[in-house]
């Protein structure tokens, strides 16, 4: 499969070499979700700057992760033994200037408290530059900005590493693209670059192509992404696909779900922390019940809805009955995701409002004069100086 050239990372790329290249001791924590490109970030960071010290963890124990990063140590830096205790001890062997790349970081999470100790007492000492990587969102976030972490406030630096946003996609596929088979593909793979690696050329036809086959990397992702944040839960999964399918209130996701009113706001917010679901309110004043929960990640949301139910089915390569709810629906899904796809849009290019506005998002609500009639504005764009105001409605027809 062909590599494709980096797109759309250049601010990254800059702030990154800035730091690496001034003097001094550095913490640097770079995440982002599974498969948006962070390795391969690295990779290329490593290469201009001569950094021989990138080395990716495993998800195994303390032990083995230990002995991994050991042992190419001593291959890179020609110690003749090298079998340190901890990895306290492995640091204070790294020359000073040293720079040091430990990529999925959040393997060894649990090690932080001993990481505080590595800062403080070796790592700022000898001037070294520490770069932490990790895909687990929540669990990234938390070193620097959880107080109870042994590292809170003492990164030099954070990178969260974003997916490409939607007018990248014409650069990824090439100028001969259609439009509508680039919204199509990010409607359902967003702007992620492994995947988009995967899916060769975009649309409806790729996408059934890639998704609905035994042999499929997406039929299998979705599984690990949810085991890999949420290894124990089985409650989660069965949240997040009530969600996914449509149910947006707190009250009816636990009832669909079978959690207690009471305990399903807990596991709404790890999905939350994890940036799969956010939480979203009416751009004017709305009450409690007025609250919507939505899947952010478009390939969560489409794994969710067309895959995890035939999930057997499509791996015992009987993909037909899948295949045909596929065909009939799509065209509901991509509508709800360009709603998400035209916010995008207007906030990448704001002159497509025709005046400036200051806050953008949907309305929804009760209809006051009538007995519990809902209504709902897909978006909004108001200058709250000039009461100016433009009301937008998302229409996606697959004619």
């Amino acid at each position: 499969m062909e590599e494709k050239p980096f797109i759309n990372r250049n601010e990254e790329k800059a702030l990154l070499l800035k730091t690496l290249k001034a003097k001094g001791p550095d913490l640097i924590i770079i995440y982002g979700r599974r498969r948006v490109g962070k390795s391969r970030f690295l990779k290329e960071i490593a290469e201009i700057e001569n950094i021989k010290l990138s080395i990716m963890l495993e998800d195994t124990d303390y032990q083995s992760n230990l002995s991994k990063v050991s042992r190419m140590i001593s291959q890179i830096l020609g110690f003749a033994s090298f079998n340190p205790k901890s990895f306290r001890e492995l640091f204070e062997a790294l020359p000073e200037n040293s720079v040091i790349i430990l990529d999925e970081y959040s393997y060894i999470a649990s090690a932080t408290a001993e990481f505080q100790g590595i800062w403080e007492e070796v790592v700022r000492p000898h001037k070294i530059k520490l770069i932490l990587s990790g895909s687990m969102i929540r669990v990234m976030e938390d070193l620097n900005y959880s107080l109870s972490s042994p590292l809170y406030g003492r990164a030099t630096q954070i990178i969260k590493m974003l997916p490409l946003r939607i007018n990248y996609l014409r650069d990824w596929y090439g100028p001969k693209a259609k439009i509508k088979d680039c919204l199509e593909t990010f409607f359902v793979l967003g702007g992620i670059p492994r995947y988009l690696e995967v899916l060769s050329k975009p649309g409806f036809e790729a996408i059934r192509e890639s998704f609905f086959s035994k042999d499929s990397l997406f039929l299998r992702e979705g599984k690990l992404f949810l085991k890999e944040s949420f290894p124990k839960s089985e409650i989660i999964p069965k949240i997040f696909f009530t969600i996914a399918n449509g149910e947006t209130e707190a009250s009816k996701i636990a009832s669909k779900a079978g959690v207690k009113n009471s305990e399903v706001s807990k596991y709404l917010s790890l999905l939350i922390d994890y940036g799969f679901v956010e939480k979203r309110f009416p751009l004017f004043s709305g009450g409690k019940k007025d609250v919507q929960f939505h899947v952010i990640d478009p390939f969560m949301a489409f794994w969710m809805r067309f895959i995890w139910p035939y999930y057997s089915e499509i791996d015992a390569g009987f993909s037909s009955g899948a295949e045909e709810i596929f065909d009939k629906n799509f065209g509901t899904f991509a509508g709800l995701r360009f709603e998400k796809a035209l916010l995008e849009m207007i906030n990448i290019k704001p002159e497509i409002i025709t005046h400036k506005f200051s806050r953008i998002g949907n309305q929804w609500g009760r209809v006051p004069v009538t007995k519990g009639q809902n209504y709902e504005f897909d978006l909004i764009a108001i200058n709250d100086q000039t009461n100016a105001m433009t009301v937008v409605e998302a229409k996606w027809q697959t004619k």
